[in-house]
């Protein structure tokens, strides 16, 4: 489920956050359409249909910036349940959290003298998936921190841009 980032127009109430999402949906089963017909066509066709493309990926990035700035101006309304069902997707809030690393090579150096070899790849990197469940678990691990947080998401429903691919960009 895409994450929700930047900020712009305020949508101003829940009915409208159900409206943006329709638009939102629509936008992406018309992307999702003109992605599946390009495929299909010789390159002096995708070539044609560039320009289209930018537009509704534009129309997307936009709409999905209102919904995400909507959802965290208005976490209230998402506390139970997290997202919105519409006929068009879900939005709402979704726990989210990732490993945040100080110091690589201090973080490296504290796992490597803990014996957490899984959590460090060859080159001397945190694995941070593994420090993650590491961290989750209540382990410390020096340099290192979880950091948790909700992120704003939403999901356009997969029939409805399958149908679009088959109906020629209608939803």
């Amino acid at each position: 489920m895409p994450r929700i980032a930047d900020d712009r127009d305020e949508v101003k109430g829940l009915e409208e956050a159900k409206r943006l999402m329709s638009e939102l949906a629509w936008a992406e089963c018309r992307l999702a359409f003109l992605d599946a017909f390009t495929e299909k066509e010789v390159q002096t066709v995708r070539e044609q249909y560039a320009g289209n493309r930018l537009i509704r990926a534009k129309l997307v990035a936009d709409a999905a910036v209102r919904l995400r700035n909507f959802i965290l101006r208005n976490k209230p309304l998402f506390k139970s349940p997290r997202k919105v069902v519409t006929d068009s997707g879900s939005f709402g809030l979704q726990t989210a959290s990732e490993v945040v690393v100080e110091d690589e090579d201090k973080a490296v150096s504290a796992l490597e003298k803990r014996g957490f070899k899984s959590c460090i790849k060859t080159t001397s990197t945190v694995v941070k998936s593994a420090v993650k469940k590491l961290l989750e678990d209540r382990r410390r691990i020096a340099h290192c921190r979880l950091k948790r947080g909700d992120t704003a998401v939403y999901k356009v429903a997969k029939a409805r841009i399958e149908k679009a691919k088959e109906r020629g960009g209608r939803a």
